[in-house]
C-alpha cells in the first residue's frame, strides 16, 4: 500500500511504501527538489538572475562563460580560469553577489581559480533562453540565437566571448593588433555570424588544418571603432587579455 503527501511548495507528490516510512517523514513537507533550493539559499544565496537582464554587462558574462564555463543538467554553472586571467573569477563572483568561495590551485606552476554555484530556476531560464547544451564545447547554441540578438547584446556578448576564447595581439614590431578566436569546428557557424553581423565581414572563418573554427580580423581601423563604440564606456572590469 502507498502512502502520499505532497510538497508544500511546489505539489509534487511524495509517496511512501510503507506506514513506518511516511509517520517517520511527518515533519518533511518538501519534496526534494524544493528543499534542495531552499538549502542553496540558504548556504550560499547569489544572483544569477543578473544574467538574464538584458545588459551589457549580462551579455559579456553570458558571452565569457559559452566560451569558457560549464552548464551542468543538475543546474549548476562552474566557471575556472588559469593565471593572470583568474582575475576574472574574482569579477564574476562580484557580479553575481555570492558567497560561494573560490577556490584557488597550482597545478605543476600553472594557478587556477573556480567556482562553482546553483540556482535552479534560474540557469533552467538561462539554458532555455541561451540554448546551451552541457556539452556546449561539441554542441553549440542553435545558431537562431545569434542570428536573432539585438546587434548590441550580441556585440557585448561578443566581446565575453573573445575574453574567454579568443587572443589580441600586437603585429611584430607594429602599432597594428590583430583578433583571432580558435574553438571546435561545431562553432563555425557561431563565429560566421560574429563576423557577419558585427563587423560586416564574409567568409571570415575557416576551418584550419587542426580542424578548428578560426575566426581571424586583421583590420586594426575596424577593431578599434568597435572598441570605440562598445568597449571604451563600459564600466565593468574586463579580462586582461581581451579588449581591455
Amino acid at each position: 500500500m502507498e502512502y502520499k503527501r505532497y510538497c508544500t511548495v511546489c505539489g509534487k507528490e511524495k509517496i511512501y511504501n510503507s506506514l513506518d516510512s511516511f509517520r517517520a517523514n511527518k515533519d518533511s513537507l518538501l519534496c526534494r527538489s524544493c528543499a534542495r533550493k531552499i538549502i542553496q539559499k540558504k548556504n550560499h544565496p547569489n544572483k544569477l538572475e543578473k544574467l538574464l537582464e538584458e545588459t551589457a554587462e549580462s551579455y559579456y558574462w553570458m558571452g565569457y562563460l559559452l566560451a569558457d564555463g560549464h552548464f551542468s543538467e543538475n543546474c549548476r554553472v562552474s566557471f575556472v580560469q588559469n593565471n593572470e586571467d583568474k582575475i576574472s573569477v574574482e569579477n564574476f563572483k562580484k557580479y553575481i553577489e555570492t558567497e560561494t568561495p573560490i577556490f584557488y590551485k597550482n597545478r605543476k606552476g600553472i594557478d587556477s581559480a573556480s567556482i562553482s554555484v546553483m540556482n535552479v530556476d534560474v540557469i533552467k531560464k538561462l539554458i532555455e533562453k541561451f540554448d546551451i547544451k552541457s556539452n556546449k564545447t561539441y554542441s553549440p547554441p542553435d545558431k537562431s540565437i545569434f542570428e536573432k540578438m539585438d546587434i548590441d547584446m550580441l556585440s557585448y556578448l561578443f566581446i565575453g566571448f573573445v575574453d574567454g576564447d579568443g587572443h589580441i595581439a600586437n603585429l611584430h614590431k607594429r602599432k597594428d593588433f590583430s583578433l583571432r578566436i580558435k574553438t571546435h569546428s561545431s562553432w563555425f557557424d557561431i563565429l560566421d555570424i560574429f563576423s557577419k553581423r558585427i563587423f560586416g565581414l564574409e567568409n571570415y572563418t575557416k576551418i584550419n588544418n587542426q580542424g578548428y573554427a578560426d575566426l581571424q580580423i586583421g583590420d586594426t581601423q575596424l577593431l578599434k571603432q568597435f572598441k570605440k563604440k562598445y568597449v571604451n564606456n563600459l564600466n565593468f572590469k574586463l579580462a586582461e587579455r581581451g579588449f581591455q
